[in-house]
């Protein structure tokens, strides 16, 4: 494949960033004046072409002219063919060489110019005239945006929205607004494309394009977003023990697998699952693993988080707008830490999240450790996926109880302080699907594991049952409300659960 142009793909305007990389991807040539060779070969191949009668030797004769470009070659050529045509006979050599003697070669690769042709002349001054013309007739507002335009050009900048207003037939309102708000815009995205630099800028194609025009400001502010949540970085794992650290405390087995996990290249079970009934032997040993990997490994990526963590930051990565680039930094996490599996029964768009986060970590022939207070089998509400998933690696138990552990291995337990979320912006670039599922949604409130519910007054439904799992307490006077996604509702009219009839 070859392209031809008159610039560098980078300097293009409105090329969108994957074909100027495609084009930028192979051999850039910067094709000087044609020399000898080339010139007598565009001269043959043009009088052939067009049926056109010329004496020996005239082309190689012409050819030693030094023409700047092809279309000073061909503007010689015509000069030649035109006298041919005007004294109906071919040309010698001689002639032709004395014709193109009036000729001011243009060598510098930019283009030719008949300097001598009177008619060259005259076209010149003509082109000085309407310039001349133009700039009187040009009303004040127009220039100001057009000196704007090129101004903004010059800078590397696309001036669309500029050069529109230029060519409006009436003046704009808020003439000194929108230039000041050009200038603004454009101040704004050498902020961000400095910014996306510092992030380590992860998508430098999109942002090729995006960081030059004005017009996509929006779209730049949320390239700056996603790039700043796919950096940041996994919370950190407070000090505590190791796992050599628990040997004595833990049975042999359960430490044994956490170790295969850890250190070996390919763990014979991945992902780990470990339960233990009060959840603090299982969280222990879960935090053990993650700080031997760090110290063993250094620049490893490990992500330590608990499942009502990892669906708020779902959740405020939707209604961010980030949350592609917030799946990127957790499937690029080298060793997962999930605790709190049980919680995964008071979820559902988190457990799909989980269920996808752990295929691309398998993929990648990541590690997952997982731990919870119960089996996977006794997790109501769980994805059948999801369960798989969990139950596809090795499922431990540790019979240990919070009290037969040492206050030595019990340190780094308390409640992990997470990095505060940023604020979300007033622009969610979110589907409408996913705004309602965030306003559909409502944090569990505390109440004791049981199941609460049942027939109604009216026979408009029944809730069947409602499971709230590791809770203390019930707020008391204040109705408790359910999240959605905790209630099973059985209707008796097919109708009103009718989403589209078909036929």
């Amino acid at each position: 494949m070859v392209l031809a142009s008159d610039r560098p793909p980078a300097e293009i305007d409105g090329l969108a960033a994957h074909l100027r990389t495609r084009f930028e991807g192979g051999l850039l040539v910067n094709v000087g004046p044609p020399e000898y060779e080339t010139r007598v070969a565009i001269i043959k191949k043009w009088v052939e072409a067009n049926g056109k009668l010329m004496g020996p030797g005239v082309a190689d004769a012409m050819g030693r002219f030094p023409f700047g470009t092809v279309t000073a070659v061909l503007s010689g050529l015509n000069k030649v063919l035109e006298f041919q045509e005007f004294e109906d006979r071919t040309v010698s050599p001689e002639e032709a060489t004395a014709l193109l003697e009036g000729l001011e070669a243009s060598v510098d690769g930019v283009g030719g110019s008949v300097g001598g042709s009177e008619m060259w002349q005259f076209l010149d001054e003509i082109s000085d005239t309407v310039a001349a013309k133009v700039d009187a007739q040009e009303a004040p507002w127009r220039r100001l945006l057009r000196e704007l335009a090129e101004e903004l050009e010059s800078d590397g900048f696309k001036a669309d929205g500029l050069r529109r207003r230029i060519d409006a037939e009436t003046r704009p309102r808020d003439l000194d607004g929108i230039m000041e708000g050009f200038r603004d815009t454009v101040g704004r995205l050498k902020e961000i494309r400095e910014d996306l630099d510092a992030a380590g800028n992860p998508w430098p194609e999109a942002a090729h394009g995006v960081l030059r025009d004005p017009e996509r400001l929006d779209e730049a502010e949320a390239l700056l977003a996603s790039a700043v949540e796919r950096g940041r970085p996994f919370p950190e794992i407070q000090p505590g023990p190791y796992l050599d650290d628990l040997s004595g405390e833990l049975p042999q087995l359960v430490l044994r697998a956490a170790d295969r996990l850890v250190r070996t290249d390919r763990p014979e079970y991945n992902p780990l699952y470990v339960w233990s009934a009060d959840g603090a032997a299982a969280r222990a040993l879960l935090r053990a693993a993650g700080r031997t990997k760090l110290d063993d490994e250094g620049g490893v990526r490990v992500g330590l988080i608990s499942v009502p963590r990892f669906a708020d930051e779902f959740i405020h990565s939707l209604s961010l707008g980030v949350a592609g680039a917030w799946r990127e930094r957790w499937w690029s996490a080298d060793f997962l830490l999930v605790d709190g599996a049980q919680a995964l029964s008071a979820t559902e768009r988190a457990q799909e999240e989980f269920f996808h986060l752990f295929e691309a970590l398998l993929r990648r022939q990541a590690r997952i450790m997982i731990a919870g207070d119960r089996p996977p089998g006794q997790i109501s509400a769980l994805d059948d996926r999801l369960r798989a998933r969990l139950d596809g690696g090795l499922v431990i138990e540790i019979e240990v109880a919070e009290g037969d552990l040492s206050e030595a291995a019990l340190a780094g337990l308390e409640e992990d302080v997470p990095e505060a979320l940023p604020p979300a912006p007033d622009k969610k670039d979110i589907s409408e699907k996913d705004r309602e599922w965030i306003r559909s949604f409502q944090p569990v409130r505390p109440v004791p594991e049981r199941s609460l519910g049942g027939a109604q007054d009216d026979d408009e439904g029944e809730i069947l049952e409602v499971v709230a799992a590791g809770a203390t307490e019930v707020p008391t006077g204040e109705p408790w409300v359910p999240a959605p996604e905790q209630v099973v509702w059985v209707w008796p009219r097919l109708g009103d659960r009718l989403v589209e009839d078909l036929d």
